[in-house]
């Protein structure tokens, strides 16, 4: 199964003279939160309208799940296209329950799969079905229509869902808490979002991919993680804000990360362990399994009482699972916090992976490192 889900191939679009796209090239992953963010005028509105057909282009092809969406049924594709827009849109003559399932209804669903459905949906966004079905838009707050305009997005169970500036028109407090909102409910239902937003902190706190545009091209197409810490260019610097990215100290933490020598397969017999910790001289190792994931860290004296009692006992039998772990960025205060109980710690990546470990005595000389280069420059 193929893990693209939208495919822009060399598309060129023109209003009169002026060329908004051209030769334009875009894959967004399947299941992800994809962000479009760039200055205004740039093509962000046409690429998402491009989408479900509302904007033509004039050259090239776009394809949804492999199909060429120029041999596609317009009114279908639509219908199977979720949608959340700034102003919600909510027929305000509707009840609550009748928005939501409003697709759903012209999709031919029986009242007993449309109620169903409602009530699923208000659970899942938060709201209890039996306050909120038979209520009225006026009725709500405007965080609360944007739910319901989320909701009835996700009606019809699409595999897609366009959201331009759907939080802009809030307030900060309910925008933040939609924003964590839809982060942990993709988590759950793996749609592939496409989001527009003038919002550079908003785009970069949902997205799993963030695509920067500049007239009518693309100019870095990558994680947040990757855009704050690889700037492709200037532009990018300017665009994003200098401020966003990391500073040199004390906020990244690039110190001193030990690679070899220090983990050791969950399944190994606890006697190989005692071997690599004499032969190494640390203080500890830690458990991983075959797939390099972090799994927890055994010590010495821990070793030292199970070999006495049973050599047979596998490492995983003797790991503890409670012991803290850090990222390659996590902020040099909270490992100063952390290395206050645990003599070392695993750096771990987004996939849980190991990178490496970090000591207290690595993270003091990456410091004092770190100073004296300063202090030559």
């Amino acid at each position: 199964m193929s893990e693209i889900s939208v495919e822009f191939q060399n598309v060129t679009k023109r209003y009169g003279s002026s060329i908004v796209l051209e030769n334009f090239n875009l894959v967004i992953p399947k299941g992800k939160i994809s962000t479009i963010i760039g200055p205004s005028g740039c093509g962000k509105t046409t690429i998402l309208k491009m989408i479900n057909k509302l904007i033509k282009p004039d050259g090239g092809s776009i394809f949804i799940n492999e199909k060429d969406i120029s041999k596609l049924d317009s009114v279908k594709l639509r219908r199977n296209i979720g949608y959340v827009i700034q102003q919600i849109g909510l027929f305000p003559h509707m009840t609550i329950e009748e928005n939501i399932s409003v697709v759903s209804r012209l999709q031919g669903k029986s009242k007993r799969q449309l109620s169903q459905r409602v009530e699923e949906l208000l659970e899942l966004i938060g709201l209890d079905p039996s306050q909120f079905r038979k209520r009225y838009p006026f009725e709500l707050s405007g965080g609360q229509q944007q739910r319901i305009g989320v909701a009835r997005a996700l009606a019809s169970d699409p595999s897609i869902v366009l959201m331009d500036e759907p939080f802009s028109a809030l307030d900060p407090i309910s925008r933040v808490q939609l924003q964590k909102e839809l982060i942990k409910l993709n988590e759950q239902l793996k749609k592939t979002i496409i989001f527009v937003t003038h919002d550079i902190d908003e785009a970069l706190k949902i997205a799993d991919h963030v695509i920067l545009v500049q007239k009518g091209k693309i100019v870095q197409n990558d994680s947040p993680t990757q855009i704050l810490e690889r700037p492709k260019n200037e532009f990018v610097r300017e665009f994003i804000g200098q401020e966003r990215f990391p500073s040199k100290y004390p906020s990244e933490t690039v110190i001193n990360v030990k690679a070899n020598g220090i983990s050791i397969f969950n399944d190994s017999p606890i006697s190989k362990v005692a071997d690599s910790i004499q032969k190494d001289s640390v203080e500890g190792l830690v458990v991983i399994d075959h797939n390099q994931t972090y799994l927890g860290m055994v010590n010495i004296n821990e070793l030292k009482n199970h070999l006495s009692e049973n050599q047979n006992l596998q490492v995983k039998d003797i790991m503890r699972t409670t012991v803290p772990y850090i990222t390659p960025h996590t902020p040099v205060a909270d490992v100063f916090s952390l290395l206050e109980e645990n003599e070392i710690l695993p750096v771990v990546n987004k996939e849980k992976k190991l990178e490496g470990v970090v000591a207290k005595s690595s993270v003091i000389q990456g410091l004092e490192d770190r100073y004296h280069k300063e202090e030559v420059i």
